[in-house]
């Protein structure tokens, strides 16, 4: 029953996963599914094993799996990927093979330095006995993914905590009205007017440069002062073929305008209403918190900074009051794990729900710094798109690292599948450590970032009517 279970979890996600990689090549598409399919069985597996649900060597089983999967593909197949797509030299198939050999066999060498660098608390099982190469290169895989991972999630978690207070308490947009909508549908209906016009005086001059052709000497010579010296109406037929495209791009600009515009206006009808006025409340109060989760950070750091002299990073310093009293509270559920053990698991955790709760926060915040810096230059600012190879390897690695932060703070006391699924690769204190510095130093550049593009906004670095997108 237990694997009936798992086998429909699996199938649940991979249904998921393949409605939501349509259009990618399919052995691309492939990965892409079992990564997802892999990682949202893991979190059933984290859940599973924080509750204790099921026969645990069910669980063992498709703990070794999953884990396996995850490695190999975020360790070898994502990477061939990008590099794949990285040396397109042009036609010639064996250049492109070669390098990319080249440059997969180097990656493979720097991931693997860089995984035998990290802080780890290797098994005695890597020295038993001259079977145990595959099981310390998994545990070095884990270790440098986890690494990664933990710093992906602090830094996007620092970029989220200091987009929410600034959209919430300092992001304002001006109000739209039925008239900004009906001035732009004004807009769309004249521009397509003067396309049609545009059109219309295209194919009047195509017929007339075909009749002219029809009509034309079979002499050499004058064939040849045509072809060096274009008669007016060819280049009138240039000029028109060039305002046609020019409008049709700005019709496609409006047109995006006018859906920006209708969904502004909902959201302030929303706004107004009940349901909005709590909404927005509680995304105020989630904003505050934020604010109280980056001054955390700082002092944090301060206090990694005294501490660091007695040479134990891993004592005390300032904690999270939300995550202590969650922690608490499951303490006093799960008496297994120790309230320490919760603080951590649980501040994993309350990174995972800021980053969720505010990314369309953070997206508009990455959309605006994103315009704000090009706008000085030739290129404009558009909407940032999201590849669904991206957001697989990011799922696999944010998911992975957060089971290895679970399987560090698993008691040694306790069993359980997770313990022999997953090595415990890292260091407790070089974890916190790392998450606290990686948080702070991304909050602190967002700050920077936003107060730059505010001060082009000042010197008129961008359009009155974009300040208010």
């Amino acid at each position: 029953m237990d694997t009936l279970a798992w086998q429909g979890v699996v199938a649940i996600a991979s249904l998921g996963a393949a409605r939501y990689t349509r259009g990618l090549p399919s052995l691309v598409r492939l990965i892409c599914i079992i990564t997802l399919s892999a990682a949202a069985t893991v979190v059933a597996l984290v859940v599973s094993e924080v509750l204790t649900l099921g026969d645990p060597y069910v669980r063992g089983i498709f703990w070794r799996l999953t884990t396996a999967l995850l490695l190999g593909l975020l360790g070898f197949a994502f990477p061939a990927i990008y590099i794949w797509k990285l040396v397109d030299v042009g036609k010639r198939e064996a250049w492109r093979v070669a390098l990319f050999v080249s440059v997969y066999g180097l990656f493979m060498v720097a991931f693997y330095t860089m995984a035998r660098r990290l802080p780890m608390e290797r098994d005695d099982l890597t020295n038993r006995t001259s079977m145990t190469y595959s099981y310390a290169l998994r545990q070095d895989m884990l270790a440098c993914i986890s690494f990664l991972g933990i710093t992906l999630m602090a830094a996007l978690c620092g970029v989220s905590s200091v987009s929410a207070p600034y959209t919430a308490f300092l992001y304002k947009t001006r109000p739209v009205t039925e008239s900004d909508i009906s001035q732009l549908e004004t807009s769309i209906l004249s521009t397509e007017e003067l396309i049609t016009s545009k059109e219309l005086q295209i194919n009047r001059l195509q017929l007339q440069l075909r009749g002219r052709a029809h009509r034309s000497s079979t002499n050499l010579v004058s064939k040849m002062i045509a072809t060096f010296r274009p008669d007016d109406v060819q280049r009138e037929l240039n000029s028109e073929l060039s305002e046609l495209n020019a409008l049709q791009k700005f019709r496609l600009d409006i047109m995006d305008d006018r859906t920006s515009a209708l969904a502004r206006l909902h959201s302030q009808t929303y706004a107004a209403t009940f349901r909005g006025r709590v909404h927005a409340a509680l995304y105020a109060l989630f904003a505050i918190y934020c604010v109280y989760r980056v001054f955390n950070g700082y002092l944090r750091l301060f206090w990694w900074s005294l501490s660091y002299q007695n040479r134990d990073p891993g004592a005390g310093g300032p904690r999270d009051a939300l995550v202590v009293a969650l922690a608490r509270g499951a303490h006093g559920v799960w008496s297994q794990f120790t309230t320490d053990n919760w603080v951590r698991i649980i501040g994993a955790l309350m990174s995972a729900v800021v980053f969720a709760t505010s990314t369309s926060g953070m997206l508009r915040t990455l959309v605006r710094l994103r315009r704000a810096f090009k706008r000085r230059g030739s290129s404009s600012g558009g909407e940032l798109s999201v590849n669904p190879i991206l957001v697989a390897n990011f799922v696999g690695v944010y998911v992975l690292a957060i089971a290895t932060v679970l399987r560090l703070n698993i008691p040694k006391s306790m069993s359980g599948p997770i313990l022999t699924a997953l090595a415990s690769p890292l260091r407790i204190a070089s974890v916190q450590l790392l998450n606290d510095v990686v948080l702070s130093a991304s909050s602190t550049a967002t700050i920077l970032a936003l107060f730059l593009s505010s001060r082009l906004e000042d010197d008129g670095g961008f359009d009155e009517e974009e300040k208010y997108e």
